[in-house]
């Protein structure tokens, strides 16, 4: 870290940074004056007429909000919990209304506020026993307007097989698809694919065998997670599920967790160093993931060595590695969830890019010098030449400046679970602008994906927040994988995506990019691109025209087997038409658009060869199926 730690050296010697110093102040982070200005605006909210799905989300984000605020165990914290159990129990939301009437319970010292709570839950207990018999047809139904007999009927008559038995089927898919899941995480990340390094990539994923479209290649847990703080209140601050009972930190208004046992994880793991640091350093979005990330990083890294001189000892041994390939291995393997593997990942960023890193490593680590114990709890830094002459203040800075840059290139954005921006962006305006995102991570291995504009895989995760990588057209053995980070051709003109990544300081040289294939799928009318192309390309579209145009509903989903059709077919077309082909890329389109970020989805590509093949499955849409397996 020789540049950071020189980078570091220079800008502690800087003017601005004595001036932050002189000017320093301690932030008060709860606030009993915001906490009941949040609850009364969601009651203003919550008492109007005419409710829709949109006012229920901004009066849940600020009762919330109104949480977050408040003083740990005040009345204002009662009294945010019980207006927000409030609108649970009007969102049916039974049992997590009752989370928060205990919660609120456990506060009050309010005679009035216990018997309304009271109250409230009986009825929510009484909602509650009234469903136990209907669960998985009472509540859900009201969404699929079908009962579960209805439905076993209705699918019965759509897949005409009567040695089908689709109750039983459900079932069994149902186990098979846990065991499933269970295997893939548990699976060495090795089984399908390894790492190889030249001049030309760096280092690489290949595969080590053949892997079909579809096919998932690896299930892996990140590294390291941060929060979306545009939708701090709505996901948890350390896993990222989604929770309607979010709990607050006891110290800061930022961070919430679903549960205690979240809570109390991320505080021993990171929280108790970044809670008081967060507030100064996040005063604009840009960069909020890197430096999140940064901050827990450096953090879980010097946990993780036991102390900060272990960790200087660690850090030297991958320094002074001298094969690309094997910077970072441990004991011969590139582990997923150490902290020198990602301390070993690529980080080179622009000139431009550096600059604001700098200030943000420097600014981190005055906080840190100021807010924090990380340093001991007697250390005193009064000024500049206080921490110039401090070797561990000088390490850290530098460390923070190295996972700031190794960030900026290797953060995966995390979405809240579907392919689709709910305010209709197009993706690139959906990951700019967050409006969709629960937050970003980093997970080493899959950082090691190459980016291609006609990308033979795709990431997205499961509701418990592991990486899953899946195939999206046939990758032969000894074939590197390929990620899209900006777009694919098909879908995005060449302007734009040079555009982007003249922004983000690479080019690509794809074959898309190279002879400048056109974004076939933008036009429409134009399904024969290649004339090589024109008889078989013709009847397969003509074949799969009912498949294409039931993806025109951006309501629709498909059911397992139309999946493992649809990956069939996507050999079928790789193997038979030149490229650029417009039905090669509708169909890796729709696998890409269409398989959402569940866990269901995937079992289709293991269990699909005991399933009924017909091309009209497709009407069975993947919300029944969600619903008979009980998701929610």
């Amino acid at each position: 870290m020789d540049n950071e730690r020189q980078a570091i050296i220079r800008g502690l010697a800087e003017p601005k940074v004595e001036m932050i110093l002189k000017a320093w102040f301690k932030r008060p982070m709860k606030s009993t004056d915001a906490s009941i200005k949040a609850r009364e605006d969601g009651n203003r909210l919550f008492i109007a007429k005419g409710h829709n799905s949109e006012m229920h989300e901004n009066i849940w984000k600020f009762y919330s909000e109104s949480i977050a605020n408040a003083p740990s165990a005040s009345n204002e914290l009662a009294l945010a919990y019980g207006n927000r159990s409030a609108l649970l129990l009007h969102l049916q939301k039974f049992q997590e209304s009752i989370q928060d009437i205990d919660r609120a319970l456990a506060i009050t010292t309010s005679s009035n506020l216990k018997e309304k709570l009271l109250k409230r839950k009986a009825t929510c207990v009484t909602a509650l026993a009234e469903d136990e018999t209907a669960e998985d047809i009472g509540n859900k139904t009201k969404v699929l307007s079908l009962n579960k007999e209805e439905l076993i009927k209705n699918v019965s008559n759509i897949i005409p097989n009567n040695d089908f038995n689709f109750s039983g089927k459900i079932e069994e898919d149902k186990a098979k698809i846990q065991e499933i899941l269970a295997t893939k995480k548990a699976a060495d990340p090795y089984d399908s694919v390894s790492i190889q390094h030249n001049e030309k990539f760096g280092r690489h994923l290949i595969a080590n065998r053949y892997i079909k479209p579809g096919e998932i290649i690896m299930v892996i847990k990140p590294y390291i997670k941060c929060l979306n703080l545009k939708n701090m209140h709505a996901f948890c601050g350390h896993c990222l599920k989604t929770s309607w009972a979010t709990i607050p930190c006891d110290y800061c208004n930022w961070c919430m967790f679903c549960s205690e046992d979240c809570k109390q994880e991320a505080w021993q793991q990171y929280h108790d160093i970044e809670c008081p640091v967060i507030p100064y350093i996040m005063f604009d979005q840009l960069g909020d993931y890197w430096k999140q990330l940064a901050l827990r990083s450096t953090v879980m890294a010097i946990r993780e060595a036991g102390g900060i001189q272990n960790l200087k000892e660690e850090l030297d041994l991958v320094d002074n590695c001298n094969s690309k390939l094997h910077k970072g291995f441990l004991n011969g393997k590139f582990y997923n969830d150490r902290f020198q593997s990602i301390y070993s990942l690529s980080d080179h960023t622009s000139e431009n890019a550096l600059k604001v890193h700098i200030d943000h490593a420097l600014l981190s680590l005055i906080v840190l010098t100021k807010s924090t114990t990380l340093f001991g709890k007697n250390m005193k830094f009064m000024k500049s030449k206080d921490l110039l002459s401090n070797e561990d203040v000088i390490f850290i800075g530098s460390l923070l400046l190295k996972f700031l840059k190794i960030s900026d290139i290797n953060t995966h954005s995390v979405m809240e679970g579907s392919s689709l921006c709910r305010f209709s962006k197009n993706l690139n305006h959906c990951l700019e602008d967050r409006c969709c995102a629960r937050g970003a991570c980093i997970a080493p291995i899959p950082s090691m994906l190459n980016h291609s504009c006609d990308p033979n895989i795709r990431k997205c995760f499961t509701e418990d927040m592991h990486l899953i990588i899946y195939a999206l057209q046939p990758i032969k053995k000894n074939t590197q994988l390929f990620d899209s980070y900006l777009g694919c051709y098909f879908q995005t003109p060449m302007s734009q995506r040079q555009l982007a990544m003249k922004e983000f300081n690479f080019t690509c040289n794809c074959t898309p990019c190279r002879k400048k294939w056109p974004a076939i799928l933008i036009d429409k009318t134009k399904t024969i691109v290649k004339k090589e192309n024109e008889d078989f390309e013709q009847k397969l579209f003509d074949k799969l025209r009912p498949l294409f145009q039931s993806t025109e509903n951006l309501d629709a989903h498909y059911c397992l087997s139309t999946l493992d059709y649809l990956s069939g077919n996507i050999e079928k077309a790789t193997s038979n038409l030149i490229p650029p082909s417009y039905v090669t890329a509708l169909l890796i389109s729709t696998l890409w658009t269409q398989v959402c970020c569940t866990d269901i989805v995937f079992v289709v590509f293991y269990l699909s060869n005991k399933m009924y093949h017909s091309e009209k499955v497709h009407v069975l849409c993947l919300l029944q199926l969600v619903y008979i397996l009980g998701y929610e």
